[in-house]
């Protein structure tokens, strides 16, 4: 077995980050358009949303790593080719400012990537589309958390670090608890009791994004990461106390519903009357 796991982690390091972090955003752009497309939205609309979302979880994962690690960058010259060629080699992007663009390497923050995530789909679906909080909120953190337990999970593996593979699999399996309740309910409730089926749905998800904004930052908070993780978990807290605020002022909002009367009325015409046609 351990000979098994030895070549699996040699495996990966060969392969590199690129393909983890595909995996990972294939595994979580289903489970976001799976959650979103149960609010009948259109389908071109939320993959544009998490499209957009992921761009700036990209962008951001990478900022907040330079930031961490400035002195990487400390001291070297700038360039206007992204290519250096010398006797013994031919290398891309050493010099500033194409360093900046070397993602290969898997020089990201995972917190900066979930955060950016979810700020820029809740951006997304409350600014841009003006969606119901209610019914993306589900979407919009199941597809940050399963990106992020993807991973954690991964990079705990490929370390050997138990307490993050830890991390991650917790995250997966408070995810995967909740798609399989939320399935069962939907299929027993949805069709014959309606009603009780949202109050049912809306409490599900009332306790699944708690437990997530929950675990995630104290986990993350209380193992040993750089400050710019901090400062992502910091922010992300203050996200979910004012997202599970509009969650229940959402719920709790009344329908406004607008009814339309039609009325006719009659019109007398005397024989010698002309008529407009």
């Amino acid at each position: 077995m351990d000979v098994v796991l030895s070549q699996t982690r040699e495996l990966l390091f060969q392969l590199g980050f690129l393909p983890i972090i595909l995996f990972a955003t294939l595994v979580s752009v289903y489970v976001y358009w799976r959650e979103a497309r149960f609010t009948h939205k259109n389908k071109n609309s939320i993959f544009d949303g998490y499209l957009f979302s992921l761009i700036i979880a990209v962008i951001w994962g990478r900022v907040s790593y330079i930031l961490t690690k400035p002195i990487d960058y400390d001291g070297l010259i700038w360039s206007l080719i992204p290519y250096e060629r010398y006797p013994d080699g031919f290398y891309l992007f050493r010099l500033l400012p194409w360093r900046y663009f070397r993602v290969w390497d898997g020089e990201f923050l995972f917190t900066g990537l979930f955060v950016g995530f979810i700020f820029a789909a809740t951006l997304f679906c409350l600014a841009y589309k003006r969606w119901r909080w209610r019914e993306v909120f589900p979407a919009v953190i199941s597809g940050g958390a399963v990106y992020l337990g993807v991973l954690l999970s991964i990079f705990g593996f490929l370390i050997g670090s138990s307490v993050v593979l830890t991390q991650g699999g917790v995250i997966l399996g408070v995810c995967l608890v909740y798609f399989i309740l939320a399935r069962t309910l939907g299929k027993a409730l949805h069709d014959s009791l309606t009603r009780l089926w949202e109050r049912l749905n809306y409490l599900l998800i009332f306790f699944f994004t708690s437990i997530i904004c929950l675990y995630v930052p104290s986990a993350l908070l209380s193992s040993e990461i750089t400050d710019w993780d901090r400062y992502n978990m910091y922010a992300f807290v203050i996200f979910a106390v004012l997202a599970h605020l509009i969650f229940i002022v959402d719920v709790f909002r009344k329908e406004v519903k607008i009814k339309t009367e039609y009325r006719t009325r009659s019109v007398s015409i005397s024989a010698n009357q002309p008529v407009k046609i």
